[in-house]
């Protein structure tokens, strides 16, 4: 299986980060699956949320993996970058849409969801930060044809849940 996390300007570190941590680990302890990272605009260093710049393996959509990663970040913001600014923009919904319908599983990681809803059709379930629910954007999933729990599930479970599966209870764990 091969897996790219994607990278926009404005992403949050974490979001990246910590999956390719752990999809690399399991990769060097013999999962059978790549991992690498794939930049929205190219192969440029990509600035992070809180400034960390990051150079892509390649350009989204050079290749066609199994897995896409989209992180959130910068939502709340409401800057030039970051996930609420690819949303209003509207390419990078739209090229989600595209590369799904090619038959690319979509996963997100927090307000990735709001990024991969904007453009995805069908069911979708998405996992987010309880503060980010209680803060009201609720709404905001749910008008994307989002079902939006404030609970954290794994990576392969996300991309379970995009095919319109409902995670099992035992499935699930608050987030802290």
């Amino acid at each position: 299986m091969d897996i790219d996390l994607l990278l926009f300007d404005g992403f949050d570190e974490l979001d990246v980060v910590g999956p390719f941590e752990v999809l690399a680990s399991a990769r060097d302890l013999g999962a059978p699956f790549s991992v690498a990272l794939a930049g929205v605009h190219g192969r440029e260093p990509v600035t992070a949320a809180h400034g960390m710049r990051i150079l892509p393996d390649h350009a989204a959509g050079d290749r066609r993996p199994d897995l896409l990663v989209v992180p959130g970040g910068g939502w709340n913001t409401r800057g030039p970058l970051g996930a609420r600014a690819e949303v209003e923009r509207g390419v990078l919904p739209a090229k989600l849409a595209e590369w799904h319908a090619g038959g690319i599983a979509v996963a997100t990681v927090c307000t990735g969801a709001l990024i991969a809803g904007a453009g995805l059709e069908g069911p979708s379930a998405a996992a987010a930060h309880f503060a980010l629910l209680w803060g009201g954007d609720v709404m905001l999933y749910k008008s994307l044809g989002i079902a939006a729990w404030p609970w954290q599930w794994s990576l392969a479970e996300l991309a379970l849940l995009h095919k319109g599966s409902t995670p099992p209870p035992r499935a699930l764990r608050t987030t802290a």
